[in-house]
């Protein structure tokens, strides 16, 4: 069974490392080859463990933002269970001004957090990157993938689409 760990081939020394020993062959001495194998291998040995170090923190970081993500798309479900619930309710009633509240601290924390809105309204033009089609209604009246309705806000993160807004889009019949 072979050594997992055995070094088979020695990798160069990197440019802005000196080569060890390089004095002593310059002065005309002997030197000798198991400080310089050594060396070698401790420079290629640091070179493994700082190329593992990255790609390990480059995955902590991938994993980090995924559970981000992850996170404020259930913050925005709760969002939308908000404006669910204040749509349903008459504006003078004392439980919506409450819940109101909430939700524009919820906001705070989502913007705080870099969370912002796709800008998406009736008679925009429907954009695939931005948006989802929920459905389609016929309007002769206007162009076809004119948005009709928002069913549901759409929102980025840092710039990056976390989640679709959902709208409702005319076609004309035989276009």
């Amino acid at each position: 069974m072979s050594d997992p760990f055995a070094i088979t081939e020695l990798p160069p020394l990197p440019p802005e490392l000196p080569e060890p020993l390089a004095g002593i062959e310059r002065a005309g001495l002997p030197a000798p080859s198991l400080p310089r194998v050594l060396a070698r291998e401790v420079v290629g040995e640091l070179t493994r463990q700082r190329t593992r170090l990255s790609l390990q923190l480059e995955d902590q970081s991938r994993d980090r933002q995924h559970a981000m993500r992850a996170f404020l798309r259930r913050i925005l479900a709760v969002l939308d269970s908000m404006d669910r619930i204040l749509h349903g309710l008459p504006s003078t009633d004392e439980s919506a001004e409450t819940i109101s509240i909430l939700r524009r601290q919820l906001l705070q924390i989502l913007e705080d957090e870099q969370v912002s809105l796709v800008e998406v309204s009736p008679g925009d033009s429907f954009n695939g990157d931005l948006c989802e089609v929920a459905e389609r209604r016929e309007r002769p009246d206007l162009q076809p993938g004119t948005v009709i309705a928002v069913e549901r806000r759409g929102y980025l993160w840092k710039d990056r689409l976390l989640r679709p807004a959902r709208v409702i889009i005319a076609y004309q019949q035989g276009a």
